[in-house]
This record gives structure tokens, C-alpha cells and sequence, in this order.
């Protein structure tokens, strides 16, 4: 891996950018009017590809700057392993990203047992 090449990139992935540029490739070395067109086409299936994964890395940086929110979403992950194992999934590549931009993942994520909290009824007091 190159040392501009982000960490989270998986070798699959690399194969399968690695073959859309050969596929590309030739169409600019034959056709040099039609490599603009070409390398258009790449890149937007470049972002296509990488579209959620970007998101997703976005999302924790928002994260890690924000130390509330990064506290808040570690407790929910430590309170619901199932969120947890799906975002390790998307990190890990195995799971596509759509599942954790979800609106309702991305809710309990953030607001986890606040939630569930306001349904029930509130305590009465002495």
C-alpha cells in the first residue's frame, strides 16, 4: 500500500480500483479525445464506490472532534453489541456502509437509551 493510500482500504477494493483504471486505460492511450470522457466515467464510479466509506469516515471525525458525541456513541456500542458488530462490519469492509447511514442507526447510535427513555413513563415522586 502506498503511503497516500488510506488505511481502511481493503485489498478487494484495491483489485477492483486497480481494474477500473486498466479498464479505463486503454481507452485514453488509443483515443487520447476520448480520455477525458473516460476518466469522467471512472471517477464517478470511483465515488460511487467509495461514496459510503467516505461518509462513514467523515461521520467519526465529527466524532473524534467532538468528545460528547464520541462518549455518547461509545456507550451505545458498549450497550447494544449488535450496532457495535455492524459497525466493526462496515469498517472492516464485509458489511456495505448503507447499513450504518441509515437515519434509524445513526439515531440510536447517537441518542441510544434517551430514546427509549422518553416512551416510558416518568417516575412519580413522593
Amino acid at each position: 500500500m502506498d503511503r497516500g493510500a488510506p488505511a481502511s482500504r481493503s485489498p478487494l477494493r484495491e483489485r477492483d480500483t486497480r481494474d477500473d483504471r486498466a479498464r479505463h486505460r486503454p481507452l485514453c492511450l488509443d483515443r487520447p479525445r476520448d480520455a477525458d470522457a473516460a476518466l469522467r466515467a471512472y471517477d464517478r464510479a470511483r465515488r460511487k464506490a467509495f461514496r459510503g466509506k467516505w461518509a462513514i469516515e467523515r461521520l467519526v471525525a465529527l466524532a473524534v472532534g467532538v468528545p460528547a458525541l464520541l462518549e455518547r456513541a461509545a456507550v451505545t456500542l458498549e450497550a447494544s453489541p449488535a450496532m457495535a458488530n455492524l459497525f466493526v462490519g462496515v469498517a472492516g469492509d464485509f458489511v456495505p456502509a448503507s447499513e450504518v447511514l441509515r437515519p434509524g442507526y445513526l439515531a440510536r447510535l447517537v441518542f441510544g437509551n434517551l430514546l427509549r427513555s422518553r416512551s416510558s413513563p416518568l417516575p412519580l415522586s413522593p
